[in-house]
């Protein structure tokens, strides 16, 4: 997908596969030996049930029997969330399973695993949600989803919370983020 963008796709065996903005995603058509995806960026995974089915990532591989869940690869963080079923993620020689409801999250070569609710991923109605997280994060997010290039002279330490939809605009997503901590 492109910037500003997310599409849903099909895979080869029925499952589907709900791209990000700015989201890349390869696998190869005979999928009778494996089901296996390459991802980098963001997609939310609904896998029917079959042989292992296998997200490979350059931070980590996501293996799954039958379930949905949501990947997280880019280059500033890793993160993967189990809405149904089971997922194993293995990455930085650590593999850990998660149930329905928990997520893990590696940045910075830090693991942590959390709890979350709900019972898809907000991105795919276009809302943003950010809890906690680094203010550099979300104006990349920011930049993916509305196509822009955003400058800021120091983006300090500033951790952040801010909800905000892709349908109310990139200005009123810039008013969430900067008014709290001061940038405008």
């Amino acid at each position: 997908t492109t910037e500003g963008q997310f599409t849903q796709v099909e895979l080869p065996d029925g499952s589907k596969a709900t791209l990000n903005a700015a989201t890349k995603i390869s696998f190869n058509d005979d999928w009778s030996e494996n089901r296996t995806v390459s991802l980098e960026g963001e997609a939310f995974f609904e896998v029917l049930k079959g042989s292992d089915f296998i997200v490979k990532t350059a931070q980590g591989d996501v293996r799954v029997l039958g379930t949905s869940f949501d990947v997280f690869a880019r280059q500033e963080k890793f993160d993967v969330k189990c809405f149904t079923g089971k997922v194993e993620v293995s990455s930085q020689n650590q593999t850990v399973v998660l149930n329905p409801g928990n997520e893990i999250n590696f940045e910075n070569g830090a693991m942590k695993v959390e709890t979350f609710k709900g019972s898809t991923e907000r991105w795919i109605d276009e809302v943003f949600e950010f809890k906690g997280e680094p203010l550099e994060n979300v104006l990349l997010e920011i930049e993916r989803q509305f196509n822009v290039s955003i400058e800021v002279e120091s983006t300090e330490a500033h951790l952040i919370d801010v909800v905000f939809t892709k349908a109310d605009g990139l200005e009123n997503a810039l008013k969430q983020v900067c008014i709290p901590i001061g940038y405008i």
